[in-house]
């Protein structure tokens, strides 16, 4: 009788609570691929000749277009002091939901200063700070200074540039890093019909010195139309490959649409590079 006694009050304490397991059961893990369906909007509102306020709205579905998966909101000014200078500070809140049961949000703070050195040459440095916290009761800081340096060969038919960005990221706890990422971007202006339309085609790699290795490659494909003179829509397919993201999913399929609407006066040539930028997201936890 002793000897049962014992084994039953061993097993009890050895054994998981069930009913603790019912009450808490672990999130399923984020997956590693996904289609998503991503909307951006900016509406620009003039201040004066020279500056701008930009209000950015994003929506993505995901879970293989289930459910919302990413919602943004965010400011941002841009002033041009100059014709070869652009100041642009901005603040952007995220809100995820990768998958069931896991989420998070995170506050970004960044300023960006692009300078135009030469006809065929701009220099771009930038600060961003990250602050992020998950629902598992995890939260990380990151503060990421970068320099982009973008070469522009403009002609009558097309638009090639090629940007080269370095970025320091000092992480909190994860540890420090540093990412090079080289996007490829072709946009060419075409008429179907009286019609404008400009194809628009990117290519980015990105390498990671955390890892030593180039981790991710992101592909889009798509089409501008100029709507009137007030709004530019584009229309575009994006694929990522990244087999090392861990809050995300690093293998993806999108289509999406990105609008861009201006207030009192026609849309210009740097709103619409501004929708391009808009997906370049920064999307990175490893």
């Amino acid at each position: 009788m002793l000897t049962a006694l014992s084994f039953m009050l061993l097993t009890s304490i050895s054994s998981p609570d069930a009913s603790g397991q019912a009450a808490n059961p672990s999130p399923p893990p984020v997956p590693r691929h996904d289609t998503q369906q991503w909307n951006d909007v900016q509406l620009i509102v003039p201040m004066t000749s020279k500056a701008d306020f930009i209000l950015l709205g994003t929506l993505r579905l995901g879970r293989n277009l289930t459910r919302p998966v990413d919602e943004r909101i965010g400011i941002s000014f841009s002033y041009h002091p100059t014709k070869s200078v652009t100041l642009a500070p901005s603040y952007l809140h995220i809100e995820r939901q990768p998958s069931a049961g896991r989420n998070f949000f995170e506050d970004r703070v960044a300023f960006t200063a692009a300078f135009r050195a030469k006809k065929y040459v701009s220099l771009a440095p930038g600060f961003l700070y990250i602050n992020r916290h998950f629902s598992v009761g995890q939260s990380d800081l990151e503060k990421r200074p970068s320099m982009a340096v973008t070469f522009t060969l403009p002609r009558t038919r097309f638009i090639l540039s090629d940007r080269n960005l370095v970025e320091r990221r000092y992480r909190q706890p994860q540890g420090n890093s540093t990412r090079y990422r080289n996007l490829l971007q072709l946009q060419y202006p075409f008429l179907v019909q009286g019609k404008h339309l400009t194809i628009l085609a990117s290519d980015e790699v990105t390498y990671d010195s955390a890892v030593s290795a180039w981790v991710r490659n992101r592909f889009l494909a798509g089409i501008r139309k100029q709507i009137n003179n007030y709004c530019s829509a584009d229309f575009y397919y994006i694929r990522q490959n990244d087999g090392r993201a861990r809050a995300l999913p690093g293998d993806f399929n999108v289509i999406g649409i990105s609008l861009a609407f201006r207030l009192g006066g026609n849309i210009t040539v740097g709103d619409k590079q501004r929708q391009l930028d808009l997906l370049d997201d920064d999307d990175d936890d490893r």
